[in-house]
């Protein structure tokens, strides 16, 4: 019996589709909280500053307290007036330029100020700033609390990373398992279905064998006695082209016997 061959697709490679969980990211109200605080600090340091090296500037636009200007406006204004104070009055041994100092606290006022959720890094990052303007201006108290935050944060990413690539590990086990397993049944289903098509295949050739076998004998059958006929008599009885019956000599050429021609053994079929 001739065998089918059954072309099978080979499974997919696995994929891990594990959602990412960075930037790490601490709860809004926490962040809220450092950088409105941070941004009230370092407005006081720069109220402070002013009123120690250049108190006439504050009398003339009426600042009496820190909050009377905002942070990006201290800023815009003490890099205006550095260029005309003492060497004395700045501390930057950092090599950053003056104005970049300035400038770079910025985007603590205005994520502040319009709550923009932002991740612990980019906190981290602007509490770095804060850290440098206060040094800058030679406020080291300040400076320091800044500084007792950064280290706080730092720990707590780190410990958010750890968790994090725990979480996303175990994830990643679990999920590839999961995809094993569907493979698993995915190849027992594409072989379930192959089986079916093979037997049902087999059965066809086997059926076909069978009702060949039948048809064969059922043919030979006829032929054997059609054989035997013509063996035993050489005359055969056989429709003529108008309907009747004719019959056929199939031993002509044959000597005739006395009584060939008084008698005729007909057989008819």
């Amino acid at each position: 019996m001739p065998k089918q061959t059954i072309a099978l697709e080979l499974p997919k490679p696995l994929e891990s589709k594990v959602p990412s969980l960075c930037p790490a990211s601490i709860p809004y109200n926490v962040q809220h909280l450092i950088l409105t605080t941070t941004q009230h600090l370092l407005e006081e340091c720069c109220f402070d500053f002013a009123i120690k090296w250049a108190p006439t500037l504050v009398q003339d636009k009426g600042w009496d307290c820190p909050e009377a200007a905002e942070l990006t406006l201290w800023a815009n204004t003490l890099t205006k007036l550095c260029d005309k104070l003492p060497a004395a009055a700045i501390f930057n041994d950092s090599g950053i330029p003056l104005d970049t100092i300035f400038s770079s606290i910025c985007s603590l006022r205005h994520s502040a100020v319009h709550r923009l959720p932002t991740s612990a890094q980019g906190i981290r990052k602007m509490i770095q700033s804060a850290i440098r303007l206060a040094v800058t201006l030679g406020d080291n108290t300040r400076a320091t609390s800044f500084e007792l935050i950064e280290t706080a944060l730092d720990c707590r990413i780190k410990d958010m990373q750890l968790n994090k690539n725990f979480l996303e590990n175990r994830l990643d086990g679990q999920l590839k398992m999961i995809q094993e397993q569907r493979a698993e049944l995915d190849r027992k289903e594409t072989d379930a279905v192959a089986t079916m098509l093979r037997e049902d295949i087999e059965n066809k050739l086997l059926i076909g064998s069978i009702l060949e076998a039948s048809v064969r004998e059922a043919f030979s059958l006829h032929t054997g006695w059609s054989s035997v006929l013509k063996k035993d008599t050489g005359i055969l009885r056989i429709p003529d082209k108008n309907g009747g019956d004719a019959a056929k000599h199939v031993r002509e050429g044959l000597p005739k016997s006395e009584d060939s021609d008084n008698e005729m053994q007909r057989i008819d079929f």
